[in-house]
């Protein structure tokens, strides 16, 4: 048989596919089981050839049941024990060692206690059975038949490899579990002390960690006020920038002004000279001027004015001439209005030299 496989189907069998199985649950309210039922599940467990494995491992949990019926307030009062189970923990491991008639009433209560908690559905279903068939019990056990099922199970122990150690064997490994425990609480405390040194250090590295946030929240403000400052002084610098540009824009503003104001004034006394030189000649007597007159007048006269004169000033007074008679000026008029500006032009320029 394929021990696994078998362990497998009991392992996927839910509570409602045992009811449903051979209407177990419609008998068991009926009260229609007996020993030619037991007998039925146990050629059904038996016949490897004829019923599949699948029908088998029901019928091996329906005769679990069935078995428990009678030991179920047995296993209840029982005493519990310390229970090592080498390997993994299955449903069927853990029936077998229920039915185990070899080890105690504690070691089997302690199997049936390690099924509550495991597999809670299936105990409860278990529980139910015992509950519904107490008043109708066939006493399967006391029986050839339950005879013959826990001969069944001590095999079926054998083929799987299932072992089983005795209380002396199981009190051995609990106190060697035992002195593990203790050294892993040793080792613990150890742990604890080291926990609290180390939490010693680390209380005084976040006191150190808590004085250079402060520090650090000093230099920050610090820094920004150094930032504030620096930002002031940038600001103040751009003032006095724009404000020497403005002054120097200003100062040149103010030269350009001062030098129109110098020409304005020369100008001025330009005009000045021309309007008294004027009212000489509208004082004076009309006269028709020739060229030879022009040439034998005075200097001073002759240019319009009386004082000695630097050379610059005789520059001005000659272009002022020259603005009014320079050929050029009459281009388009007749040729001999050019002949006569130029003769003019030249009696100016030497009345101009020989004031020098």
């Amino acid at each position: 048989m394929n021990e696994s496989l078998f362990v497998i189907h009991i392992e996927n069998q839910s509570p409602r596919q045992l009811r449903r199985y051979l209407n177990y649950g419609k008998k068991v309210k009926r009260g229609e089981i007996d020993d030619d039922f037991c007998q039925w599940l146990m050629r059904i467990i038996a016949d490897k050839e004829v019923y599949e494995q699948k029908e088998r491992a029901l019928a091996f949990e329906l005769a679990v049941g069935e078995s428990m019926v009678d030991i179920w307030e047995t296993l209840g009062q029982a005493n519990l024990v310390h229970l090592f189970i080498p390997g993994e923990v299955d449903r069927l491991t853990l029936y077998l060692g229920i039915l185990n008639e070899s080890q105690s009433w504690d070691e089997r209560s302690a199997y049936w206690h390690l099924l509550r908690e495991e597999y809670p559905k299936q105990w409860s279903w278990l529980r139910q059975v015992h509950e519904e068939r107490i008043t109708n019990s066939t006493k399967l056990f006391e029986s050839a038949t339950g005879q013959f099922f826990l001969a069944y199970c001590e095999q079926l122990r054998s083929e799987i490899g299932i072992e089983t150690s005795s209380s002396g064997d199981a009190n051995r490994e609990v106190q060697r579990l035992e002195g593990e425990v203790k050294r892993g609480v040793e080792a613990l405390k150890t742990m604890e002390k080291d926990l609290e040194f180390a939490e010693d250090r680390a209380e005084r590295a976040h006191v150190r960690i808590r004085k250079l946030d402060e520090e650090m929240g000093r230099m920050r403000r610090q820094l920004k006020e150094e930032r504030e400052n620096g930002n002031k002084l940038r600001n103040e610098r751009k003032i006095r920038i724009s404000s020497q540009r403005e002054s120097r824009q200003a100062q040149k503003e103010l030269e350009a002004l001062r030098r129109e104001y110098i020409k304005m004034q020369d100008r001025l006394r330009d005009m000045a000279g021309r309007l008294v030189l004027a009212e000489q000649v509208h004082r004076q007597p009309v006269n028709r001027w020739s060229l030879d007159a022009l040439r034998s007048m005075d200097q001073g006269e002759l240019l319009g004015v009386r004082e000695v004169l630097k050379a610059e000033d005789l520059s001005r007074v000659r272009r002022r001439f020259a603005s009014v008679l320079h050929p050029d000026r009459v281009q388009d008029l007749p040729d001999w209005i050019g002949a006569l500006f130029s003769e003019i032009m030249g009696i100016v320029n030497k009345a101009c030299d020989r004031k020098k």
